[in-house]
């Protein structure tokens, strides 16, 4: 058996990394056999993959790793992955033939990574006329072995709701400590892109022609930030997809340089995935919600002040508790933010707090439901009448 392929390109590229090893450099690339039969003729695996790789230094290592992450998805229709590489990263365009992914060489020569990603993604519904749904892969993003069993559960609903623009498999607020549920997704207004599946019918209406307005800045700045309406994305509490610490920025150390938790499951198991339409998840929410502990916030100036947690938190698995707190009005998340940085959620100073829904940030913590609900929104009503809320903190002028 032989690898003429992998030879070709070890010998072009004087590759003497671990892929080129003479121990290895004829063995097959082939994706993960898919043990649950049933899900073999899941729609899933005709959705097209968009892997779009760095467009002026594509970092061969880092760009590897990705493809081979990708044949580690059981099931993975190798036909239906498609890289977007550019002419100063072809040792990557080749690359991808080697693991027998189709390429498309992009002319966005020096272009900067942003240009290239919306010429790509123009291109890729343009090459793929007939899908409904793309898959996208930004580059170093490398995916878990369960993210089609994933968007596979998710899909159903994602095709139902009208409001649903896709699904992430990136969760902004997986840090260790407060993602720890592989079955729980949620509803948000926000786009944290990374790894995702997109609806045709939403880029076309909101997207197509307008790319270098909504999104000329990378994904985590956060596409379409306020400008979602009624529509929202499914989230999963622990990420199905991961990139590597990325210095720079205090908003990419915030969302890189910290440990982050990545499902390593080859099946997702969602609970009832029926519960994520518009109006199943707000039924869902309020009776989480009124069946919830209202925790005592008599200790939360802790919090407030960047001492410590200061709510006291019991040692349970499975069970709901709620914070509650004030605001001025609905847009107002100064209280909001302290309490997501205590728990350790996504903080910038100044920026707004991500991952909410109608004003609402879920999350979960040690493998409980939790809930930090403002008193401007409508889940405010659920409130014990003797619970006393986090006062509102005044934003420093």
């Amino acid at each position: 058996m032989s690898n003429s392929k992998r030879q070709l390109f070890c010998r072009k590229f004087r590759d003497n990394s671990d892929f080129c090893a003479d121990s290895k450099i004829d063995m097959p690339l082939l994706h993960t056999v898919l043990k649950d039969k049933g899900m073999a003729s899941n729609e899933i695996f005709k959705v097209p993959i968009i892997v779009i790789p760095a467009s002026v230094d594509c970092h061969y290592n880092d760009f590897r790793l990705q493809l081979e992450a990708l044949l580690l998805i059981p099931g993975l229709n190798q036909s239906t992955v498609m890289v977007f590489y550019t002419e100063t990263s072809l040792e990557c365009g080749e690359l991808a033939d080697v693991f027998n992914f189709r390429t498309i060489k992009m002319n966005t020569i020096a272009a900067p990574y942003e240009a290239h990603m919306i010429m790509a993604l123009e291109k890729a519904w343009q090459f793929f006329p007939s899908a409904e749904y793309l898959i996208v892969l930004e580059e170093n993003v490398i995916p878990s072995p369960d993210i089609l069993s994933f968007f596979a559960q998710c899909f159903p609903v994602l095709k139902l709701d009208e409001t649903l623009i896709g699904v992430t498999a990136w969760n902004e607020n997986g840090y260790d400590g407060a993602s720890s549920r592989h079955d729980l997704v949620y509803r948000t207004e926000s786009f944290p892109g990374l790894g995702f599946m997109l609806k045709k019918l939403f880029y076309n209406e909101s997207m197509n022609g307008k790319l270098t307005e909504c999104c000329v800045s990378r994904s985590w700045n956060g596409w379409l930030q306020g400008k979602l309406g009624d529509k929202e994305m499914l989230v999963p509490d622990v990420s199905r997809a991961f990139r590597k610490s990325l210095p720079g920025s205090e908003l990419t150390e915030e969302l890189f340089g910290r440990r982050r938790i990545t499902s390593l499951e080859d099946v997702a198991k969602i609970s009832d995935v029926s519960r994520l339409t518009k109006s199943g998840y707000e039924d869902e929410l309020n009776k989480l919600m009124e069946s919830s502990t209202a925790l005592d916030a008599k200790d939360s100036s802790i919090c407030l002040k960047g001492s410590g947690l200061g709510f006291t938190i019991p040692e349970t698995e499975g069970k709901v508790y709620s914070i509650y707190f004030e605001q001025s009005d609905a847009k107002d998340e100064s209280t909001l933010s302290l309490l997501a940085k205590c728990f350790q959620l996504y903080y910038v100073q100044n920026q707004p707090v991500r991952g909410i829904h109608r004003g609402l940030l879920r999350f979960s913590y040690k493998k409980n439901i939790m809930f930090l609900i403002g008193s401007a929104t409508e889940y405010y009503k659920h409130k014990p009448s003797n619970n006393q809320p986090v006062p509102r903190i005044v934003p420093a002028r």
